[in-house]
């Protein structure tokens, strides 16, 4: 049988990502049958070989209970199975309880197909059981919930709650690897805000649990006016604590994601206080400072922050940030001279004109750029040298 996800997306007209397949034939006999193929055995002692071929890969596993979970995160031990149903009553979710194979059709025992119909989110059998199994079944059914536009049910949204301590044995990049998916979603924050509790043991801060219900409420609606990047999106999550940049800093780097994503959500809250450009002068500083793209990111990351402003302020923030973007257009649009690297002239130019003290050069190249900048001296190098040593 093909099985779980897959099954679940084909059945939502969505292309699978990946093939699972699980079958009664036990590890040792899968291995025999693709004895010509590149053969991994990723987790042999659970079932689990891996057939590469050239149309891909595809996990095939061996039908299996689980045994008893002491971790929160995996079974001491699985026995082989030879019941495809058996093996469906251990997954997570209904929609992910489903196998299909042309000799059986479709097999469905907990309602999967109905659940997807309904836009329902449901743990297989009893959710404190499934939760209490796999806390990580915690924030893929907030994956889920967001990817698939469904609503989890009531039990099983309890049932998150009641477990959520358990999101403290899960790997923090696993965490985030979960966490980077839902923000990949359309509307995360619609999801996200039912759970503070949940995102105050995911971040190890109190802050989601503090917050009154409006402000959530805006936070939330401000994360889902974000595209869908999970660097600006996990920055937006901890725009309330910007002012507390070490704060942010230490939970950032406490998910451990990818030094550009933990880089780029830091710039974004460290920026977060300053003026927008009001001049094309400040923008080519700004520019500068921190690039092109940065800024763009960063501004679109800014734009969204209206929400919490008075109804009365919005517009007035609105055309600032545009006019910002519009400052960053003109700059790479005419490639403006923002920084002294983009100079007509350099160090060297300015020691073959007698000028040793790197010091001075130093500040004199910067000062010429000051005026380039403000327009006061175009940005060729003979007029440069001319303002310099022509006097």
């Amino acid at each position: 049988f093909v099985v779980g996800g897959c099954v679940r997306d084909d059945l939502l007209g969505l292309t699978p990502d990946d093939w699972d397949i699980c079958t009664s034939a036990k590890p040792e006999e899968i291995l025999q049958t693709f004895h010509d193929f590149n053969v991994i055995p990723t987790g042999i002692q659970h079932g689990t070989v891996t057939v590469v071929c050239e149309e891909g890969i595809a996990e095939i596993t061996t039908f299996r209970n689980d045994g008893i979970y002491t971790d929160s995160r995996h079974p001491e031990s699985v026995t082989f199975v030879s019941d495809i149903t058996l093996d469906l009553a251990r997954r997570d979710f209904t929609v992910n309880a489903m196998a299909y194979a042309p000799k059986y059709g479709l097999v469905d025992p907990y309602g999967g197909r109905m659940d997807l119909q309904k836009k329902l989110l449901r743990c297989v059998g009893e959710a404190d059981k499934r939760l209490k199994e796999d806390a990580l079944r915690i924030l893929r059914a907030l994956r889920f919930a967001v990817l698939y536009e469904l609503k989890i049910e009531s039990e099983t949204s309890a049932a998150m709650r009641r477990n959520k301590g358990g999101i403290a044995s899960v790997a923090r990049e696993r965490i985030w690897t979960e966490l980077k998916k839902t923000f990949s979603g359309n509307h995360p924050g619609e999801t996200l805000l039912d759970y503070p509790e949940v995102l105050s043991v995911i971040f190890e801060t109190s802050i989601f649990c503090d917050l009154p219900y409006k402000e959530r409420r805006k936070l939330m609606e401000y994360l889902d006016l974000l595209p869908p990047c999970p660097s600006m999106r996990l920055a937006g999550l901890f725009y309330p604590l910007h002012q507390d940049f070490s704060l942010c800093t230490k939970l950032v780097q406490s998910l451990k994601p990818d030094n550009k994503t933990k880089n780029q959500v830091l710039t974004y809250l460290s920026l977060s206080d300053k003026h927008l450009p009001a001049t094309l002068a400040d923008a080519r500083h700004l520019t500068g400072q921190f690039g092109i793209e940065t800024l763009d990111a960063f501004f679109t990351w800014k734009a969204g922050q209206a929400v919490f402003l008075p109804q009365s302020q919005q517009d007035g923030f609105k055309k600032a940030v545009a006019t910002a973007m519009q400052f960053l257009e003109k700059i790479q649009k005419e490639q403006l001279c923002c920084s002294v690297k983009e100079l007509a002239i350099n160090g060297s130019d300015l020691l073959s004109a007698g000028i040793s003290d790197g010091m001075e050069i130093g500040r004199i190249l910067q000062s010429v750029l000051d005026r380039v900048i403000q327009d006061e001296l175009p940005n060729e190098k003979k007029a440069i040298l001319a303002h310099l040593f022509c006097k």
